[in-house]
């Protein structure tokens, strides 16, 4: 019987111990004070490099998502980086042009599928 009842009290305690820690949390998370933006417009210059290669299917979406942003226009700079695309992703970054998107296409001689292993021949 002791030990029943020993039981019995550790698990009532640990429950009640169980249920101030959740009632702290609660409490704690509805007190949490959230970000809000400041009254005034940024004032930092902002660029965003994208790199792409044969992002045909997704590359509008992407600059859509990109120009949709609500920081100032004036202070963003959105730039793309083609990296020896086969298919018409260049083509469609440029028809952004009038809406401010930059075009940047590597045109090396031999486009490698991975420059990281690219090697280079030493003096």
């Amino acid at each position: 019987m002791e030990i029943f009842s020993a039981v019995s009290y550790l698990s009532s305690f640990l429950t009640i111990l169980y249920v101030i820690v959740v009632i702290a949390f609660i409490k704690g998370w509805h007190s949490l004070i959230y970000f809000k933006t400041s009254e005034g417009e940024g004032k930092t210059r902002v660029s965003i490099l994208v790199a792409a290669r044969n992002e045909e299917t997704n590359i509008s979406n992407t600059i859509d998502d990109l120009l949709a942003q609500n920081y100032n226009k004036e202070l963003t700079e959105i730039i793309f980086i083609d990296d020896h695309s086969t298919d018409r992703t260049a083509e469609i970054i440029r028809s952004y042009a009038s809406r401010g998107v930059k075009l940047i296409c590597l045109n090396e001689d031999q486009a490698l599928n991975s420059y990281k292993k690219r090697r280079y021949k030493q003096l």
